[in-house]
């Protein structure tokens, strides 16, 4: 039986593959396998793919940092983070919690009642519920105190319950991941195994699309920039972050 001529009589060359993307200056590149298609579908469903890849890789990604050292080791890691973020294309923000009146949760329910699902204390977590909602992915850094992240990380994680209210769940979805830096030679002694069993709970609860959890040992101010290894690993991660669109 003679097949039926292609509608096209031409051969077009088009993606149909995306292995990594780079984002750089703000323009998308792409390392792309190539294949030979004849299909107006196919190649309507892969733009349409990478369109959408283009606009969630353009949402923010939000880094809090959890140290009350404002040049502390957790403070270098999270802009490591941020450098590489950026130059993908990202769009990162660090959060500097220290800096920020966030008053514990008052356990009152009242963000499980209201309509809006938000907390009613008037403080400066306010305007960060509405940047938690716009992100596409939320990394918690830290230092280790006491066998577990500190107490500024976990305001911010105690007053996250109210984006878990009345509209559903808010966090669902959104890449996770964390940095933790302890004193001691490893998460055992050091108890950070504490915090990564907390967080690793806490990103399977939310639903969260978990990437890493980055740590090492990092004691004194200046520690970290003498660990390239850890460097390093950060480093991988902002990658990690920006390719898992």
């Amino acid at each position: 039986m003679k097949k039926s001529p292609s509608k096209f009589p031409w051969i077009m060359l088009f993606p149909i593959e995306i292995h990594k993307i780079y984002l750089k200056n703000s323009k998308m590149s792409a390392i792309i396998t190539l294949s030979f298609i004849d299909s107006r579908a196919t190649i309507n469903l892969y733009i349409s793919r990478l369109l959408i890849m283009m606009w969630i890789a353009m949402k923010p990604i939000l880094i809090f940092n959890g140290s009350p050292r404002k040049q502390g080791n957790t403070a270098v890691l999270s802009k490591k983070l941020a450098e590489i973020i950026k130059q993908y294309g990202g769009k990162p923000e660090i959060i500097e919690i220290t800096t920020l009146n966030i008053s514990p949760c008052h356990a009152c329910e009242a963000c499980m009642r209201n309509k809006d699902g938000m907390c009613v204390q008037q403080d400066d977590m306010r305007p960060i519920y509405g940047k938690i909602l716009d992100a596409r992915g939320l990394v918690f850094a830290a230092p280790i105190y006491w066998f577990n992240y500190s107490a500024q990380l976990k305001l911010i994680i105690d007053r996250m319950y109210a984006l878990f209210g009345m509209k559903g769940n808010a966090l669902k979805g959104k890449a996770m991941a964390a940095i933790l830096v302890y004193g001691g030679s490893d998460e055992y002694n050091s108890g950070a195994i504490n915090a990564i069993n907390s967080l690793k709970t806490m990103f399977t609860y939310l639903g969260g699309i978990f990437n890493e959890i980055v740590h090492g040992t990092a004691m004194d101010i200046g520690d970290v920039e003498k660990d390239g290894v850890l460097i390093q690993q950060v480093q991988n991660l902002g990658k990690l972050l920006m390719l898992n669109v």
